[in-house]
């Protein structure tokens, strides 16, 4: 459905109630909050970053935690920004 504009009367749709309910198909567009509407990107990131548990190390009383890869730090955060670009670029986040 295209964006009809401010000055437009047409009324929202109620989409849920239970129902199965899908937006665009393959190979259509989406756009949301009057963004123009983009095809569904495809990644090269793979299906999730590695779940290995988060290391701790202690030094006196301070203890810190972070990843066990310097790897894994970096895939969490090309995923995060791949994540943040798909979801601005269809208007669920705005810039």
């Amino acid at each position: 459905m295209a964006n009809p504009g401010a000055a437009s009367t047409t009324t929202s749709t109620f989409v849920g109630g239970g129902a199965a309910f899908q937006v665009g198909n393959s190979g259509g567009t989406v756009g949301f909050y009057g963004t123009t509407p983009v095809a569904q990107r495809t990644t090269t990131l793979g299906a999730a970053v590695a779940t290995t548990v988060a290391v701790s190390t202690t030094t006196g009383s301070i203890t810190s935690w972070g990843f066990s890869t310097s790897t894994q730090a970096n895939n969490i955060v090309s995923l995060l920004n791949s994540v943040y670009g798909a979801l601005t670029s269809i208007g669920l986040i705005s810039t």
